[in-house]
């Protein structure tokens, strides 16, 4: 996954070569790139870092016949880093992706972001006593979601126009979901 803002700017160079470099490619780059570059600027990793399990969606959990948690799986993705990667992944998942079946495949990009869930997961972990600011959190559900989309133009689960067509409607639903982050989430 990619950790950081200047990762996920060194990404889009090979994006824009991968999805054919059309014009509809071109202009979702361009908003991309914007969006990602209004976001702060992270610390490393090794300040405040956790272990993480690096893809904690819905599907990496196994639960009990009461609906508990009793484990994870698909772990080969743990790494050092933020717990706001974790919470913002699983977040993200839940709501604001729409899957292909039972496969790790994106079915389309969703127009919309589930803000009331994604809030009600965001306080069940600050209950469990993780301080987690909205804007780090909104950070890094913007820049997950960048790079899902990203994910899925290049492996062809939908186009560069398919995104530009939903990029505004996911910003509108963003910004009610997450008040404050309006300095860098800007239509």
């Amino acid at each position: 996954p990619l950790q950081s803002r200047q990762e996920v700017c060194s990404f889009f160079p090979g994006l824009v070569a991968a999805a054919g470099e059309t014009r509809a490619d071109a202009r979702l780059v361009d908003r991309l790139m914007d969006l990602v570059n209004r976001t702060t600027a992270r610390p490393p990793p090794e300040e405040g870092a956790w272990t993480l399990h690096g893809d904690p969606t819905i599907q990496n959990f196994c639960f009990g016949s009461g609906g508990e948690v009793v484990g994870l799986c698909d772990v080969d993705d743990m790494a050092r880093g933020h717990p706001e990667r974790d919470v913002a992944t699983l977040i993200l998942s839940t709501c604001g992706l729409r899957y292909s079946g039972q496969t790790s495949s994106l079915a389309a990009p969703a127009a919309g972001f589930n803000g009331p869930l994604g809030r009600r997961m965001l306080d069940a972990y600050r209950q469990g006593g993780l301080e987690l600011p909205d804007a780090r959190v909104g950070e890094e559900l913007l820049l997950l979601w960048v790079e899902m989309m990203c994910l899925g133009i290049v492996r062809g689960d939908f186009s560069a126009s398919d995104v530009l067509d939903i990029l505004d409607d996911w910003l509108a639903t963003m910004r009610q979901a997450w008040p404050g982050m309006e300095a860098w989430i800007e239509a």
